[in-house]
């Protein structure tokens, strides 16, 4: 009976790119595992996945009147959407998404629906006001 080296463990960074692919539902894009039966490395050239296309924003009529009335810019908000420093859930499976700009928080509510984020509402938030909301 013939026995075989253990075969080479997947490198930290690797596994863990391959878990984050997977947590946000993209796959990888070679495929680098081992086969079990040979124990090499199972690469397929000329495949290539591509990564899945970027999340549309909409604005709600709401939202572009809160834009004009707080004066905020489009660019931070999609910013915020895109760049988050806080994602949280919100009621009614909505997601809060905050993001610090200078000394307060830029907060966006967002209904994510298929590839498009509706934006439901902005609005700033002092750093006080968080800590009340216990957020930080």
């Amino acid at each position: 009976m013939q026995r075989f080296a253990k075969p080479p463990r997947l490198t930290a960074s690797r596994g863990f790119k391959s878990h984050l692919l997977r947590l946000i539902g993209e796959v990888a894009e070679w495929a680098n595992a081992l086969v079990l039966k040979t124990r090499v490395a199972a690469r397929l050239p000329w495949v290539r996945i591509p990564p899945s296309p970027p999340m549309r924003i909409i604005f709600t009529k709401h939202a572009k009147d809160m834009l004009s009335q707080r004066k905020i810019e489009k660019e931070l908000v999609e910013k915020t959407v895109r760049k988050a420093d806080y994602k949280l859930e919100g009621k009614y499976d909505k997601k809060v998404y905050l993001k610090k700009f200078k000394k307060n928080y830029l907060k966006v509510i967002v209904s994510e629906e298929e590839n498009e984020l509706y934006i439901i509402t902005l609005y700033w938030l002092s750093p006080k006001r968080l800590r009340k909301e216990e957020i930080l």
